[in-house]
């Protein structure tokens, strides 16, 4: 796959590397909708949840792992897993809610599986969003 070649504004840029910043595009919303869909979108990428995996460095899951969810091939292992990734979406409100409390940043949700406009596969769909001072 080709690269895709980054646009400069000015010959200063080009010279100095200096890149334009791109905003993501909204792939889909995710507010009510169905787990089946939500998956079938994760799986035209790669996300921040598998970064790890494909770098080898996961402690949950090897690269055949992310191979097979990316194809939807099933696993005696994705039974076992079940509850762990749960309770995980359980816990996701309230571990945002302590940080917010904690540091005293506004939190907010996005509800958005976001895709990067030169990279269709790098994806993101973010349990929060923090702003910052």
């Amino acid at each position: 796959m080709n690269k895709p070649r980054i646009k400069y504004e000015t010959e200063e840029e080009r010279i100095h590397g200096k890149r334009k910043c791109y905003a993501p595009q909204i792939l889909v919303g995710t507010e009510g909708l169905p787990r089946e869909q939500w998956l079938e979108y994760r799986r035209k990428g790669i996300g921040g949840s598998d970064a790890a995996a494909v770098l080898g460095i996961s402690p949950f899951r090897t690269g055949r792992d992310l191979y097979y969810d990316k194809l939807n091939i099933v696993t005696a292992d994705d039974a076992e897993n079940w509850v762990q990734l749960e309770v995980g979406t359980l816990l996701e409100p309230l571990v945002a809610k302590i940080f917010a409390h904690k540091t005293g940043y506004k939190i907010y949700r996005r509800p958005f599986m976001f895709q990067h406009p030169l990279y269709p596969w790098m994806l993101a769909d973010l349990d929060y969003m923090v702003e910052l001072p």
